[in-house]
């Protein structure tokens, strides 16, 4: 069975589909506290969806960071920066499994960008 990473913060004791519920919610929280939306893009206009890609470590160290779907603007790079910082964090990610055995895993991260 595989099991995907976690963003750290919630309790292990928990189910899996409960704690990933948790882990999803913290990690958009996270995300969006510290997402700064480029300046370029506010004022082109530009809106969407850009896809950030990393590895997890079986330690619940972050590596690889791509930028993997970009709109302009400097959005990509606003969104990479953002998701670096996830890797600085106190607490490690919850490493992906695979038949109970942590191992490195890439995820794949969608980071909207919507203007108000």
């Amino acid at each position: 069975e595989r099991q995907n990473p976690l963003f750290p913060g919630c309790s292990d004791k928990e189910p899996h589909t409960k704690q990933k519920q948790c882990a999803d919610l913290k990690l958009l929280q996270y995300l969006y506290s510290n997402l700064q939306y480029p300046a370029e893009a506010r004022t082109k206009g530009i809106q969407g969806t850009t896809i950030i890609s990393f590895l997890v470590k079986k330690d619940g160290s972050l590596t690889d960071f791509k930028i993997k779907k970009d709109i302009g603007g400097g959005c990509g790079e606003a969104a990479l920066e953002t998701v670096k910082t996830m890797g600085t964090l106190d607490k490690k990610w919850i490493p992906g499994t695979e038949d109970g055995t942590p191992v490195d895993m890439p995820y794949f991260l969608p980071v909207k960008f919507k203007l108000e």
